[in-house]
């Protein structure tokens, strides 16, 4: 029997807050058997366009992302294709956006405050097509479990895991095993949308916290030497 597919779907590179380039990314996927990423930079799908001149390469199927800072909280988009345009800031005109340009839209981290989740009421009442419940950057205790249980008791759409790497040391922390036969972009969207995904924690709570941490000193280092 075939193994189900690893994703790692909430990757943040140089094209916004990371400190890793796509290709880093690439890289690291490679080397540890994830067959498929999504670049979502803040905002902007710059960093999945570079990933995807560069997937063929590494034979990585790279889905168009975003994380969008939307008036009720952070909504990561995943496309099919690289749109035309960003996508719209209003939660709103996002859910109208998204089926003209074939993406869906999940929740980031909903319950974790600290970080612009979308919070309770907006979960329940949201028309998510999946919810991010494992999060690798969320570092409140039991908001992972929390938000597992009441998506699944109270939402019930498909559940995914991400690391939410703000560099590569943070790659993989959460992921999402796929149990379908992927090829393309839209065969992972079809793939969540029909719940053949399971959301898994790679790591510990105590090495989520050593990763994020250490990710924080290499930004902070960086913009130090950046500086004039």
């Amino acid at each position: 029997m075939k193994s189900a597919a690893k994703a790692d779907l909430h990757l943040h590179t140089t094209h916004s807050d990371g400190v890793s380039r796509p290709e880093d990314y690439l890289r690291i996927a490679k080397k540890r058997r994830f067959s498929i990423i999504s670049i979502t930079d803040h905002n902007t799908f710059r960093g999945s366009e570079e990933a995807l001149k560069l997937a063929k390469q590494y034979d990585i199927i790279v889905i168009p992302g975003c994380e969008v800072r939307t008036n009720v909280g952070d909504v990561l988009v995943y496309c099919e294709e690289l749109p035309a345009e960003e996508a719209p800031r209003r939660l709103e005109d996002l859910l109208a956006w998204k089926s003209t340009n074939k993406c869906i839209v999940v929740p980031a981290h909903p319950l974790d405050m600290s970080r612009s989740g979308v919070g309770l009421r907006n979960l329940i009442r949201g028309k998510w097509d999946a919810v991010e419940v494992f999060n690798g950057g969320t570092l409140l205790p039991l908001v992972n479990e929390l938000t597992y249980v009441l998506t699944r008791a109270l939402v019930r759409v498909p559940m995914l895991g991400s690391s939410d790497a703000h560099s590569v040391l943070m790659f993989g922390l959460c992921y999402t095993e796929i149990k379908d036969e992927i090829a393309s972009p839209a065969d992972v969207i079809d793939a969540i949308l029909s719940n053949k995904v399971v959301p898994r924690k790679a790591s510990s709570y105590a090495r989520r916290v050593i990763a994020k941490s250490a990710t924080r000193l290499l930004r902070k280092t960086m913009s130090d030497l950046s500086e004039p």
